[in-house]
């Protein structure tokens, strides 16, 4: 089933086609001073591709031992994607479920730390690392010039929420979900769990992130 008929049978709620199970994942906001460090991913990966994004990646068997699990995960991928070696606190902010219009989908973690190493490219994944503040990041996203997933921008705005002295918001898992109003696709953002309604009307992906196409 393509992308467009996925989208319109989860809004219509038909069951014409069945979510995958989201696979268990966690990503780390690096923050260094103002700024986050991003990276955009390569065109040939399957997941996100062209994407500006936060280290980050699915949980692997070596992380299910540890205590928590998907910080081990986050932990684990700052070292293996970026070098840097996180020796303070990453403590969880937000927690995000691709929406299940996609063919493969990620229930994602999302931790901060603060660092001072600059890192660099590790992995092969991404062919750029760039530190911006998160204003920035959001406005040259508006502008079009830096493609990125709807939770990490929804991310980049709690982080200038949080650097401004705000308290960490209650983590509730959030999934965006469209519904069809008059052939029109509005979107919504609800409770993973319980499908409680969240927030209504919001600005829906832009980009799928498997095929890495515009949704709209």
């Amino acid at each position: 089933m393509d992308l467009r008929s996925r989208l319109t049978s989860i809004a219509r709620g038909d069951g014409a086609w069945t979510p995958p199970e989201p696979l268990p994942a966690a990503t780390i906001v690096l923050s260094r001073g103002d700024e986050v460090l991003m990276m955009r991913r390569v065109e040939t990966m399957a997941f996100a591709p062209r994407m500006y994004v936060f280290p980050g990646g699915r949980l692997e068997q070596i992380d299910r031992a540890a205590e928590d699990p998907y910080r081990a995960c986050a932990l684990r991928e700052a070292r293996e994607e970026v070098g840097i070696e996180v020796r303070g606190d990453a403590r969880l902010i937000d927690h995000w479920i691709t929406p299940e219009f996609e063919s493969c989908r990620f229930d994602v973690r999302f931790f901060h730390a603060e660092v001072s190493e600059p890192g660099e490219l590790v992995t092969t994944e991404a062919d750029e690392v760039v530190w911006l503040t998160p204003a920035h990041a959001r406005a040259e996203h508006d502008r079009g010039r830096l493609p990125m997933l709807r939770p990490t921008v929804e991310v980049l705005a709690l982080m200038e929420r949080l650097t401004s002295g705000e308290p960490v918001p209650s983590i509730t898992p959030k999934l965006p979900r469209p519904r069809d109003v008059e052939g029109v696709l509005i979107w919504d953002i609800v409770h993973a769990d319980t499908g409680a309604v969240l927030a209504r009307d919001i600005v829906g992906p832009g980009y799928a992130e498997v095929e890495g196409v515009a949704v709209r």
